[in-house]
């Protein structure tokens, strides 16, 4: 949430699916140690707070991972079960 750049100096631009989405809750809660409500807090402080930027909500993992695709410089985050259908993408393992 610090990072809003790559290495290479492009814009990141983050995809999130919506608070109430499985594959988010369990996203934010394994790998992040948090409730979905406080990455909330910590996206919205960051944005009005003018030191970042909101990700970008989608609806679907489908929209996830179509977003990514074509978005330059995009990160966003689907389940174990969705990995077989990532064409075009860069996978990066979050341990």
């Amino acid at each position: 949430m610090r990072t809003t750049r790559w290495p290479d100096q492009k814009p990141m631009r983050v995809f999130v699916l919506s608070d109430k989405h499985a594959v988010h809750k369990s996203f934010v809660k394994q790998d992040l140690e948090m409730f979905p409500y406080q990455l909330r807090m910590v996206w919205d402080r960051a944005a009005f707070s003018g030191t970042g930027y909101p990700p970008i909500e989608v609806v679907s993992i489908t929209e996830m991972i179509n977003q990514v695709q074509k978005v330059e410089g995009a990160i966003g985050y689907v389940d174990d079960a969705s990995k077989p259908i990532l064409k075009g993408v860069e996978i990066v393992e979050v341990k």
